[in-house]
């Protein structure tokens, strides 16, 4: 079978599996891998690397994890300046260079093939992540280890658009989340620029509150489609968190979506269909993006590429014959 028909097919419902407990979670906490893709975003990545720090001590302190390691790959630029960055017991910091510049999905690779915790984290270096997102997706996860049944959980952020000078000396703690614009999942007014192809110009003007929709996916529609998107593009943003050996046997992210956008749906397409695995929202946290204006890609470039990534996606990637790894079930 295609990818097209196992996703298309699948069913994701999952609140019947959750433990309502956390308290009642079981077995050795596990370690956790952080995976970073690093392209001369400077201008965030200290402050980055410092909310990652903060919220793995949180996850470590009250149980969560064991350890946490943040691996930075800095994709073909000089490396980000991280001095001065502590690291409390039971986290550490390191980098891994390419030589040239491949992509996010190449670089996401570099970190997952390197990595050694139970799961790992996938962040952006333009994300400040909630001081409790890490603690709530390791007992996401955990709940659903109780049925043995695997997941992807994925985090929602609120976009703030700033100049590349007035990040500089920016904290996390200096933005009011609720300022930010808010999550496409949460929250999205279909416009024409975000066509993608011509049959989708029947959502335009539509309003789609995805989440609210779908009760957070549980009840994600049968034949397959949510409006113009399937369910793997629902961990479009960067911010998921899976388990490390079951995305090495996939064979991690695709590679060749190495402009802007859908190499992460990549992986988690392939995780579906290998895995049966469940596609869960981590709601509770206030993340923020830090969309920096007048540095690199325009919004209408970012627009156009991330359209050449969704027909790609959905005209050649999903049009492959998938099979099961054997190591998956292992």
């Amino acid at each position: 079978m295609k990818l097209r028909d196992h996703i298309l097919t699948h069913d994701n419902a999952y609140r019947g599996l959750l433990m309502p407990i956390v308290s009642k979670l079981l077995g050795k906490p596990p370690n956790l891998s952080i995976i970073i893709p690093f392209y001369k975003a400077d201008n965030t990545i200290r402050e980055t690397v410092t909310c990652l720090i903060a919220a793995a001590d949180y996850a470590r302190t009250y149980g969560g994890i064991g350890t946490a390691a943040l691996r930075i790959v800095v994709d073909g630029c000089a490396p980000p300046d991280l001095f001065g960055i502590s690291c409390p017991p039971g986290i550490s910091v390191s980098l891994d260079h390419h030589p040239f510049n491949l992509g996010r999905g190449a670089a996401r690779n570099t970190g997952l093939f390197r990595a050694e915790g139970d799961l790992t984290f996938f962040v952006d270096a333009d994300i400040w992540i909630d001081p409790h997102a890490l603690f709530h997706h390791v007992c996401l996860h955990r709940q659903f280890d109780q049925t043995l049944t695997p997941a992807i959980t994925f985090g929602l952020f609120r976009t703030f658009k700033i100049r590349g000078k007035d990040t500089r000396h920016l904290k996390r703690a200096d933005l009011t989340p609720s300022n930010g614009i808010v999550d496409f999942r949460t929250l999205c007014d279909f416009k024409e620029a975000y066509l993608c192809r011509p049959e989708d110009s029947v959502f335009v003007g539509r309003r789609f509150e995805i989440l609210a929709d779908t009760d957070a996916l549980n009840a994600w529609p049968l034949e397959g489609w949510h409006g113009p998107w399937t369910l793997p593009e629902m961990c479009l943003g960067g911010l998921f968190c899976v388990k490390t050996k079951e995305a090495q046997a996939v064979g991690g992210l695709d590679a060749t979506f190495n402009g802007y956008g859908y190499e992460e749906t990549s992986l988690v397409a392939k995780l579906l269909v290998a895995t049966g695995c469940k596609v869960v929202p981590e709601q509770s946290c206030e993340n923020l993006h830090i969309d920096i204006e007048d540095e690199g890609q325009s919004r209408a470039m970012k627009d156009e590429l991330l359209r050449q990534s969704y027909r790609k996606y959905h005209a050649v990637f999903l049009e492959h014959e998938f099979q099961r790894p054997m190591t998956v079930a292992e």
